[in-house]
Parts: structure tokens; C-alpha cells; sequence
């Protein structure tokens, strides 16, 4: 009986460690991303049936850059294509995704921490949250992992500028720029978020050097991000007026769209 107490108490003293520090939030966004191996391997009939549209792809650089949506989207392929030439694409894949999922949340604790430095907590909620939340059911079908590096690439540009930020450095912002074109690159997703990005630094350093100190580190960033904003739109109208672009088929995209959705609304 006194044994069975002592490691009672050992396991009792063990498990409010734990949860004093609050790692055992740790474990849950480690685990989650293997999901789609535990739960079987119909995805993998998804990424080989993506991958047939290499079958017949010239050699050399284009191979990793095919045509699949449109021309805004240049590296959508770009993993599937790394994939190909492995022995293992499913398999790569599979790690794409998981490295992915765990490196955007990563990234999210790694920016919560420079925005709130002197509280952990925060930190730690930011990165269970991003390792526990899903875009529909992204860990599921192999054809998501576009939207998780792109996500990954932006959340890896907003630390960089957080980085500018704190330091004003030069290449900070060129790789953050860079970074965020990137993104755009694989999957435009984070588009709203850099087209408003400059206003979050600006409120970020205003905070800290006040609003004089604030104005020409924003403005860089303004002329930098939103530059990217109006290339991508350019590029995005060039591509609407292309026959045939996927987002105009059918008036997909029109100038009445917005006007014909919202009486919809109004009649619902």
C-alpha cells in the first residue's frame, strides 16, 4: 500500500508539473498532423492521380513549373513536381504536409512571442491553436498541401517583418516582401492579409516609437507589400481576360458579380 501511494504521489506531482507549465499543450499539434496516415491512405490515389500531370512534361527547369490553374500560381505544382522525383512521392508528400502543419505553428508561436514578449502564455495559445486548426479538411487530401506551405511562407514573411520592425533592417524586408510573393506564387491565400499588412505595422511600431517614429518604417513596407498587391492584381487581370480563365468561366467574375451576390443576399 505504501508503495502504491508513493507513485501516487510521484505521478500526482509529475502531472501538476505538466500542467503548471503548460507543456502538455505541446504534444496535441505534434500529434495531429499524422492523422492522415492513422486514418488510412485513400489520399494517396489523390496525389497520384495530381501527379499524372507531369506524365509527358518536358525535362529540364519547366518540368517543376507545369501549367495547372493559371499563370498567378506559378509554384502550385512545384511540391507535387519535388515529389516526383523521389522513389517515394506519396510519401513526400505525406511529410510535406505534416513538416508544414507543425512549421506553421511553429512560426505562429515564433511571432506571438516578438509581438507579446513578456507574456508566455500568450505564446503557447498561439501555437496550439495553429497546430489544432484546419482549413476544411486539409490534412485529409493530398491536393491542401499548396495552401499549407503557402501559408507557411507568409507566416515566415510576417515574422521577418516583425523582425524589420525591431530592427529596421534592410533585409528583413526584402525577404519578407519575398517571401509573401512566394506565398502568392504557390497559392494566393494570404493576399487580404498582405494587402493590410502595412496598417498591422504601422500599429505595431507606432505602439512602441510612437506614430512621428512609426511613418517612414511603414511607408517602406507600404511601398514594398503593396507593390506585390498591384503586380498580383495586374497579373490577375491579365489572367481574366484570358479565353477560357478558370475565373471568368460561366461570369464566375464580372463587375455585376459583387452587385448579383449581394441581391441574393438581400432576397434570402
Amino acid at each position: 500500500m505504501a508503495a502504491t501511494a508513493g507513485s501516487d504521489n510521484w505521478l500526482r506531482a509529475a502531472l501538476e508539473r505538466c500542467w503548471d507549465r503548460r507543456r502538455w499543450l505541446m504534444w496535441i499539434p505534434l500529434v495531429i498532423p499524422l492523422l492522415p496516415l492513422a486514418l488510412g491512405q485513400g489520399w494517396i490515389g489523390e496525389v497520384v492521380f495530381i501527379l499524372l500531370v507531369f506524365v509527358g512534361a518536358p525535362d529540364g527547369l519547366s518540368y517543376f513549373f507545369p501549367f495547372i490553374m493559371d499563370h498567378t500560381r506559378m509554384l502550385v505544382a512545384f511540391p507535387f513536381a519535388v515529389a516526383l522525383s523521389t522513389p517515394w512521392p506519396e510519401w513526400v508528400i505525406a511529410a510535406l504536409i505534416v513538416a508544414s502543419w507543425l512549421l506553421v505553428a511553429g512560426i505562429t508561436r515564433a511571432v506571438a512571442s516578438r509581438l507579446f514578449p513578456n507574456d508566455a502564455t500568450a505564446s503557447m495559445l498561439a501555437f496550439f491553436l495553429a497546430g489544432v486548426s484546419a482549413y476544411d479538411i486539409s490534412l485529409l487530401h493530398a491536393g491542401y498541401v499548396q495552401l499549407l506551405v503557402a501559408s507557411l511562407l507568409h507566416w515566415t514573411g510576417m515574422l521577418a517583418l516583425l523582425v524589420y520592425c525591431e530592427r529596421k533592417s534592410m533585409a528583413s524586408l526584402l525577404g519578407s516582401t519575398a517571401l509573401q510573393a512566394l506565398s502568392i506564387a504557390v497559392y494566393a491565400t494570404a493576399f487580404p492579409a498582405i494587402a493590410v499588412g502595412p496598417f498591422v505595422a504601422f500599429a505595431i511600431l507606432s505602439s512602441r516609437s510612437g506614430y512621428r517614429a512609426a511613418i517612414r518604417p511603414a511607408a517602406a513596407i507600404a511601398i514594398a507589400w503593396w507593390a506585390l498587391v498591384a503586380v498580383y492584381l495586374l497579373a490577375l487581370g491579365w489572367v481574366a481576360k484570358q479565353p477560357g480563365a478558370y475565373i471568368t468561366a460561366g461570369g464566375g467574375l464580372t463587375m455585376s458579380a459583387p452587385l448579383q451576390y449581394l441581391s441574393l443576399v438581400v432576397q434570402l
